[in-house]
């Protein structure tokens, strides 16, 4: 089967890295796997590539974006793919609006979020969600990563039969317990420290809740002023310098360390003790299963999925319980939660990359 993803780009991200994970374990039972990257290359290019999966890039400079979305049109016509599979509300919108051009070829539309569209700051995407919501009739299947994504576009007035939830899976070759990466990733960014650190990996946006983290630190603080809490992603210097001010202020600022986005994000969950995520909505937060697998404890809100990951495994709390986040944190540091095997073992065998694969397969096979 010829099967023809289109994605804004491959750069670091959860879909991103999940697109890539599918791609290629499609080509392992015999897809032959293409990417149509709208707005052109991407951090995650390479790695692709490497895996077997064909590029291709609409970005010019020279012409206007409509232009670019014809030239999709085309590329489908030429390319002829058994099934067209985009990602994501920009893309889901550019391949609908122009499936007159390849009516005879089915599109299978990527929901990667659940309620984030209402959240976003970017105009343009809030604009993508809304018009995403208006098209769902144009798509012949719509594959959900989240149960909380299949019930947000259910609530929007999605046919029922068009979605199925198919989980993402975790790369069990670079997400496991590595005591040395861990130690490398001290060594690097905190000095060699051996003491507790609490981590969170999130590019700054609203509602990931890095206010909520940097109060929940200040919580911590007062049992334990030693600990550091590592905050990791993609900041903007503006973003940076707020949650600076916002540490002076709690007084914490010594104990808070602003790391921008990591080539290896598997260094970072090996060398943290407690993963902590304060987000106020996600659909399926894949850093939770990550941080699992290289066996180390999470910490985090109920949003999404959230419940459907951790299990029984990992306490999980409303939004804003910022004391009883706490008080789990310093029952981790007492070293009363699941040994490091156990949370890895759990992580890998319910959200294995196979399963990931099995599944997608049957459901692109039966359109």
């Amino acid at each position: 089967m010829r099967l023809l993803f289109v994605i804004g780009s491959l750069n670091r991200g959860g879909a991103e890295n999940q697109l890539v994970l599918l791609g290629s374990g499609l080509i392992d039972i015999g897809y032959e796997v293409h990417v149509v990257s709208l707005n052109g290359k991407g951090a995650l290019d390479g790695r692709a590539v490497e895996k077997g999966i064909t590029l291709h890039y609409l970005d010019s400079n020279f012409f206007p974006k409509i232009l670019r979305i014809t030239k999709l049109a085309r590329l489908i016509r030429n390319l002829g793919p058994d099934v067209v599979h985009p990602y994501m509300p920009g893309a889901n919108v550019a391949v609908s609006l122009f499936r007159i051009f390849f009516r005879d070829v089915p599109v299978v539309w990527g929901i990667r979020a659940s309620t984030y569209g209402q959240f976003k700051i970017n105009r343009k995407e809030k604009f993508f969600w809304w018009l995403q919501e208006k098209l769902f009739s144009k798509a012949d299947l719509i594959i959900c990563n989240s149960n909380a994504g299949k019930d947000y576009i259910l609530k929007k007035g999605c046919p029922h039969d068009l979605v199925r939830v198919v989980a993402n899976g975790v790369d069990s070759s670079k997400f496991s317990p590595q005591e040395e990466l861990g130690l490398q990733f001290r060594d690097k960014y905190l000095g060699g420290f051996g003491g507790k650190v609490v981590g969170m990996v999130a590019r700054f946006d609203l509602i990931k809740g890095h206010v909520d983290f940097l109060h929940l630190s200040a919580l911590l603080s007062e049992n334990f002023p030693e600990t550091l809490y590592v905050i990791v992603g993609n900041h903007s210097d503006k973003n940076k310098d707020m949650l600076i001010d916002l540490s002076n202020k709690l007084g914490i600022t010594r104990n808070i360390f602003i790391i921008d986005e990591v080539e290896d994000p598997f260094s970072v969950l090996n060398g943290i003790d407690v993963l902590v995520s304060t987000s106020k909505s996600e659909g399926f937060p894949n850093i939770l299963l990550e941080a699992m697998a290289c066996g180390t404890p999470v910490v985090a809100t109920d949003v999404g999925d959230t419940k459907q990951i951790v299990g029984e495994l990992c306490p999980v709390f409303q939004v804003g319980e910022l004391q009883e986040m706490s008080n789990a944190i310093e029952e981790i540091f007492n070293k009363n939660f699941p040994s490091e095997s156990e949370l890895s073992s759990y992580a890998i065998n319910q959200f294995s990359v196979k399963k990931l694969v099995v599944e997608t397969d049957i459901l692109l096979k039966q359109l």
